[in-house]
């Protein structure tokens, strides 16, 4: 009688599904990316990639089509909930048109929050400038 063994992988204690192979996941990477609609063709978007590295003086640096294609659609993404900010913060000041000052209203409340992460409980934040401490 044979010994039949199932491969699985264990997080936290918790026994989950086998792993597929590498080869798999490439695959099914490479069928999300190619059914995610994108905006910006990818060969200009690989242009400009290309000329942000010659700009940081790393134009010796090649990336796998994989590569490019996930970083697009990261950066897509990011842009569209950029704009999508964007367009709630020109609605909150009763406009349709997004201008140059609500950019400047958005880095500036996400540099508030990066602040915030990455000293969440620091003096500073006890003592602001205009309210009282309790305690």
């Amino acid at each position: 009688m044979a010994v039949v063994r199932s491969y699985t992988y264990v997080t936290g204690g918790i026994r989950g599904m086998p792993l597929p192979h590498l080869s798999c996941l490439i695959a099914m990477a490479r069928r999300a990316l190619a059914r995610a609609p994108l905006v910006i063709p990818r060969s200009i978007f690989a242009r400009i990639a290309r000329e942000m590295l010659h700009d940081l003086q790393r134009s010796d640096l090649r990336f796998e089509v994989l590569a490019i294609h996930a970083l697009q659609d990261a950066a897509e993404h990011m842009l569209i909930v950029m704009f999508s900010a964007l367009r709630a913060i020109a609605r909150n000041g009763r406009r349709e048109v997004v201008r140059p000052q609500d950019l400047v209203v958005l880095l500036d409340t996400l540099s508030t929050f990066k602040r915030l992460l990455i000293q969440p409980f620091s003096a500073s934040m006890v003592a602001l400038p205009g309210h009282k401490h309790i305690g």
